[in-house]
């Protein structure tokens, strides 16, 4: 019996099957989405700024940031743009968020931590180590060293990664962060031991990790996941004289 319904949007390393499943549990028929031709990705922030009468300005973002996605496919035959069309037609414009693996961010950048990172999917797994309230930019990570091993040894994130906070016991918490910069014990004295990092990431915590369950919360750099939405309704594409479809995305990150 297959798995369950692929819910990433199909692409070379996501294929799915005549039924719908993920094409790794239900291999037979699976076809692989198309790779992307071109895509944007935006910060989307609202920050609104104010001046008291002596001058002095004041910041402040009432608003949680969202990431925006374009993406813009090359001309496709029908059998190619059939299983992406038919899959976002299944989540039926913006009612049904799903995910998007982007190729510029499916791995981490240091290759000794990239292939960490992927071995994470069979037995190494990377921990929050502290709770830390919702609207934090930093968290502190277990490395995947023993105890008083330096955490270095076997690479580290590197500003412009992206990770999502697997929570066992808090299954909405699907925001996508960014690593602006990661501090280890030879560069922060507050780090309690040299198997732990510092990631600094933005935005803020979508959501807080509790103390109570904080042995379950794991982070996934590896091939992190955009939960997402359609920005539109309705759903359209472009049929050329070459019988070629021509078709675009736009998305923003769902989060509930």
């Amino acid at each position: 019996m297959p798995g369950s319904f692929l819910n990433i949007l199909p692409d070379p390393s996501h294929s799915i099957s005549p039924g719908g499943f993920d094409g790794l549990d239900e291999p037979t028929g699976a076809v692989a989405g198309q790779g992307f031709a071109s895509v944007k990705l935006t910060d989307s922030r609202k920050i609104e700024q104010d001046k008291t009468l002596t001058g002095k300005l004041i910041n402040r973002s009432n608003k949680a940031s969202r990431w925006l996605i374009d993406i813009n496919y090359n001309p496709m035959t029908r059998a190619q743009f059939d299983p992406i069309n038919n899959f976002l037609l299944e989540k039926r414009g913006s009612l049904k968020a799903f995910q998007v693996s982007l190729p510029q961010y499916r791995y981490p950048q240091d290759t000794t931590w990239k292939a960490y990172n992927e071995a994470e999917f069979g037995t190494n797994v990377t921990f929050c180590s502290v709770p830390a309230l919702a609207g934090s930019t930093s968290i502190l990570v277990w490395g995947p060293t023993a105890w008083d091993t330096p955490v270095y040894s076997t690479g580290l994130p590197k500003a412009g990664d992206f990770f999502n906070i697997l929570d066992a016991e808090d299954s909405l918490h699907t925001k996508a962060y960014r690593v602006t910069h990661v501090e280890t014990e030879l560069l922060y004295q507050n780090i309690p031991n040299p198997s732990t990092i510092r990631v600094h990431f933005t935005p803020g915590l979508q959501r807080p990790i509790s103390l109570e369950f904080i042995a379950n919360v794991e982070i996934r750099f590896y091939e992190p996941l955009f939960t997402v939405e359609q920005t539109q309704d309705v759903q359209a594409y472009s049929l050329g004289s070459n019988n070629l479809y021509s078709f675009s995305l736009r998305l923003k990150e769902a989060f509930y």
